[in-house]
């Protein structure tokens, strides 16, 4: 879906596919993939940061670091009682919007043919950190709150620290080769989106072949 508005400065772009529900084995792999993916803020991540953007940061964190008018992009998780969605929200000028665009088709999927050990290793300390940041009252029922509604029991901060713990780089691609590599994904362009409706308005994206995503040159088209 595209919506056109050329008075607006930037473009927001989201890619999403489908994923777990909260009751599903690979929910917490998925928790995990939402980390290991991250998120990326100009002000921090970008080039002008004194760290190195292609060694400090994720994959993703990486794509957007090397464009200079990205401002945020992040990772998504939303599971539900039945399904859930999976994917990428990127903010940035309309010259990156086609960019912005194969960077959250690209990325999720690619991770159903290699994943980096390190980057889990990053992801559970990021994932233990925010573990361990839930202190204030309303972050605890936030974090409770959807336990009790969708699996009827409260889930400890351990629990899912153990669970995490188990989790490998094989793991993980098995899950997003299941889920993400080949899938049918959504995509919702808001703002000056023009060159990216040109090529692709009405027409039916998927990654295919994950190399035909790295030639940035040709249309999108399936």
């Amino acid at each position: 879906m595209y919506m056109r508005d050329d008075e607006l400065y930037n473009s927001s772009v989201g890619v999403f596919y489908d994923a777990p529900s909260w009751t599903h084995e690979d929910y917490y792999t998925f928790m995990l993939l939402e980390r290991m993916i991250g998120q990326f803020q100009l002000d921090k991540n970008g080039s002008a940061h004194l760290n190195d953007f292609k060694k400090q940061y994720s994959m993703f964190e990486n794509f957007l670091g090397s464009m200079v008018d990205v401002h945020k992009g992040q990772a998504i998780y939303s599971p539900y009682s039945d399904c859930g969605l999976f994917g990428t929200f990127i903010h940035g000028n309309e010259a990156f919007t086609r960019y912005m665009t194969y960077t959250g088709l690209f990325i999720p999927p690619s991770y159903g043919m290699y994943v980096n050990q390190v980057e889990v290793y990053r992801a559970r300390a990021r994932l233990y950190h925010e573990l361990l940041s839930i202190q204030s009252p309303s972050d605890v029922l936030q974090f409770i709150g959807p336990q009790i509604q969708y699996l009827g029991r409260r889930v400890h901060r351990s629990e899912i620290a153990k669970r995490i713990s188990y989790i490998t780089s094989d793991s993980v691609q098995k899950v997003a080769r299941e889920w993400l590599y080949d899938a049918e994904p959504s995509i919702v362009a808001y703002g000056p989106v023009e060159a990216l409706a040109m090529n692709a308005s009405y027409r039916y994206l998927k990654a295919n072949t994950i190399p035909s995503l790295l030639n940035l040159s040709h249309p999108m088209r399936t």
